[in-house]
């Protein structure tokens, strides 16, 4: 998966990578400039990547930026 993240990631980009947890699961963002820019999760399935996915989308990005308490 880090492959592919250095991949996609301009060579020129400088920013913070942090592990986060995103719908319940394991997650990495990426911020760059202090903004919050992409989200990256993964699908596991026997133990293996099975998909990856990544949020850009600002407006579903803007949702994350802050916890939202779960309740019953």
């Amino acid at each position: 998966m880090l492959r592919f993240i250095a991949g996609v990631v301009p060579q020129d980009a400088t920013g913070r990578a942090a592990a986060v947890a995103v719908n319940g699961g394991r997650g990495l963002s990426f911020r760059f400039a202090g903004e919050l820019d992409t989200i990256v999760t993964v699908r596991l399935d026997e133990g293996r990547v099975s998909a990856i996915y990544c949020v850009r989308n600002p407006h579903k990005l803007g949702r994350l930026t802050t916890e939202v308490p779960l309740g019953r």
